[in-house]
């Protein structure tokens, strides 16, 4: 029923369903060439969230 009410929200539903948020998860070892992997991975896949373990204690103190 486009151009109703019932038919306006269904499309809007429909569009926020197509959105997705990128997560990327990894383990980095504590090494510092991993946090810049990761960053670069980050900005070339356009990932929303990025989860770290084992980050270089050295650069958290930064």
């Amino acid at each position: 029923m486009p151009g109703t009410v019932e038919g306006n929200a269904t499309n809007r539903f429909k569009r926020n369903l197509r959105k997705s948020l990128r997560i990327l998860q990894t383990n980095l070892g504590r090494e510092r060439a991993a946090h810049d992997i990761a960053f670069a991975t980050v900005a070339e896949y356009n990932i929303d969230l990025l989860i770290v373990g084992e980050p270089n204690k050295t650069i958290i103190k930064a």
